[in-house]
C-alpha cells in the first residue's frame, strides 16, 4: 500500500516555480503596494532573463492568462507593424484596434512604457466622462417615454388605434 505524500507545498506548487516565487520579495505590513509592485517586477524579469525557452513558456503559462497572453502578442504585433510605417488604419485593420489605442502604443514607443487610457486620463476626467454618458442615457430613455406616452395604442372597437395625449 503506498503511503501518501504529505509536504508542506501544496500540490499545484512545481520546483520550478516555487523556486521562481521565492524569490518574490514578501509584501511587509505598511508596505505601499506601488513599491512592491516595481521590486517585484525587477526580481521577476532578473529571473526570467535566466531560464530556457522551454522553463520561461511553462512559467508564463502558468503566470499569464490566455487573454492577457493574447493582448501581448497583439500588443507586439502592433508595435512591429508601427516600426515598419504601417498607417494607423492598416493597422487597425489587421488587429481590429481602435485609432486610439494605435495612438497610446506608438506613444509607449517614445516614452518606453505602455499606458492605458484609463491610466493617462485623470480622475476627474474619468468621472466627467462618465456623467455625460449617464445624461445621455438618461435623456434618451426621457425621449423614448415621451414618445410611447404621444403614441399609444388603444383597443378600440373597430381595432387598434393610436392615440395621441
Amino acid at each position: 500500500m503506498r503511503q501518501k505524500d504529505v509536504s508542506s507545498k501544496p500540490l499545484w506548487v512545481d520546483s520550478l516555480l516555487s523556486g521562481f516565487l521565492a524569490l518574490l520579495p514578501d509584501l511587509e505590513k505598511g508596505q505601499a503596494r506601488k513599491e512592491w509592485e516595481e521590486k517585484s517586477w525587477k526580481v521577476l524579469v532578473k529571473r526570467l532573463a535566466t531560464l530556457s525557452e522551454r522553463e520561461l513558456d511553462r512559467v508564463l503559462k502558468i503566470i499569464v492568462s490566455p487573454q492577457e497572453q493574447s493582448r501581448i502578442v497583439r500588443r507586439a504585433g502592433v508595435l512591429k507593424m508601427l516600426g515598419g510605417r504601417k498607417s494607423y488604419s492598416a493597422v487597425g485593420e489587421a488587429f481590429w484596434i481602435s485609432p486610439q489605442t494605435i495612438s497610446a502604443l506608438r506613444k509607449s514607443i517614445r516614452e518606453n512604457a505602455y499606458k492605458s487610457r484609463w491610466m493617462r486620463d485623470s480622475r476627474k476626467d474619468r468621472a466627467r466622462r462618465h456623467q455625460k454618458e449617464m445624461e445621455a442615457i438618461l435623456r434618451e430613455e426621457k425621449r423614448d417615454i415621451e414618445l410611447l406616452k404621444k403614441h399609444q395604442m388603444r383597443r378600440m372597437k373597430f381595432g387598434r388605434v393610436r392615440v395621441r395625449y
